[in-house]
C-alpha cells in the first residue's frame, strides 16, 4: 500500500520541480524556423488571402485605418498565442536570428501578433540582442499584396518543425 503513495509523491515532486524551471530550460532547442513574408509566401506557408489579412492587421496595429481600406480580414485564430507557442518562437528567434542560444526569453519581445495561417504564426519580434535601424519601404509588395511603410524587421513568420504543406 505504501508503493502507490511513494509513486504519487515522486510524480508530484517532479511536477513541482519542473514547474519552476525557467522557460529557457523547458524550451532548450529550436522547434521551428523564422521566415520573412517573402520566404513564407515563396515556400507556400502563406497564401495571397493570408497576406491580405496580415497587411490589414499590419496597417491597423497602431490604430491606422486609411491603408487598411474596406477589406475584412480573416479573424485571428487563435485570437492570441498560447504561452508555450510564444516560448517556442522566442527559442527559435534566439537560436536562428540573434544567434544567442543561451539568451534570456525576457529579452525577446513579441510586439505584435498578426494571426496564425496554416499553422504558421506571424508576429513582430525584437530583442535586446540585436539593434536594428528600421528600414521602411514606402510600398512593398509580396504576392500581389502591398504593404505601406513596411518594415521587414517588424514582421516575422514562425513555422513549426511539424509544419506540413
Amino acid at each position: 500500500m505504501k508503493k502507490p503513495i511513494f509513486a504519487l509523491a515522486a510524480v508530484m515532486l517532479t511536477a513541482l520541480l519542473c514547474s519552476g524551471c525557467a522557460p529557457e530550460q523547458r524550451f532548450s532547442h529550436s522547434e521551428g524556423s523564422i521566415l520573412s513574408l517573402d520566404e513564407a509566401y515563396a515556400e507556400g506557408c502563406l497564401t495571397g488571402s493570408d497576406l491580405q489579412s496580415i497587411a490589414y492587421y499590419y496597417h491597423t496595429r497602431f490604430g491606422e485605418s486609411e491603408q487598411a481600406g474596406s477589406f475584412t480580414p480573416a479573424p485571428k485564430t487563435p485570437a492570441s498565442l498560447a504561452e508555450e507557442t510564444i516560448c517556442r518562437i522566442k527559442r527559435t528567434y534566439l537560436d536562428e536570428v540573434a544567434n544567442v542560444p543561451v539568451g534570456s526569453f525576457d529579452r525577446v519581445y513579441l510586439d505584435n501578433y498578426f494571426g496564425t495561417y496554416g499553422g504558421c504564426a506571424v508576429v513582430g519580434l525584437r530583442s535586446d540582442y540585436i539593434a536594428i535601424d528600421p528600414l521602411l519601404y514606402p510600398e512593398y509588395t509580396v504576392g500581389g499584396v502591398t504593404f505601406y511603410d513596411y518594415d521587414p524587421s517588424a514582421v516575422s513568420v514562425w513555422r513549426p518543425d511539424a509544419w506540413e504543406q
